[in-house]
């Protein structure tokens, strides 16, 4: 016979114990209590590496509330319809993004203003009527 062991995501290590209390229909802390024992009469590390190699070997389930994997379509139509709404929604991102890059690359955008600053060295040139691309200071 076969059992279905899956831990548990909140279980307080690992979920092991409340994984197998869960499939047993046993209470969790005697399992926990079971598990404490069995790790200090091993000598403490054989408990422990039994512990790690059931949480590997253990299949984790899906947190309550949530499915336990990814929707696949079962017919072609479905498949069609979720494809045509993926396609629109890039599309739509892709238009946000383009006018963002509108808006930013515009020759008369100013970032300067933006930041809160002089507008650019070329107008202090202006404005000193010095020639140098680095105004002198004053």
């Amino acid at each position: 016979m076969m059992f279905n062991i899956q831990r548990a995501p909140d279980g307080m290590l690992l979920g092991v114990c409340k994984g197998i209390a869960r499939s047993r229909e046993l209470p969790v802390t005697a399992v926990r209590l079971a598990a404490v024992a069995l790790t200090m009469v091993t000598g403490f590390w054989p408990g422990i590496a039994l512990y790690i190699l059931a949480a590997a070997l253990m299949e984790a389930a899906a947190p309550q509330g949530e499915p336990s994997g990814e929707h696949v379509p079962d017919s072609p139509a479905e498949r069609a319809r979720l494809m045509r709404d993926m396609k629109e929604r890039i599309l739509r991102l892709d238009k946000r993004i383009q006018r963002m890059e509108d808006q930013v690359v515009r020759p008369d955008f100013q970032w300067d203003s933006r930041w809160g600053r002089e507008r650019s060295t070329s107008a202090r040139v202006e404005k000193t009527g010095h020639g140098a691309a680095f105004p002198r200071a004053e």
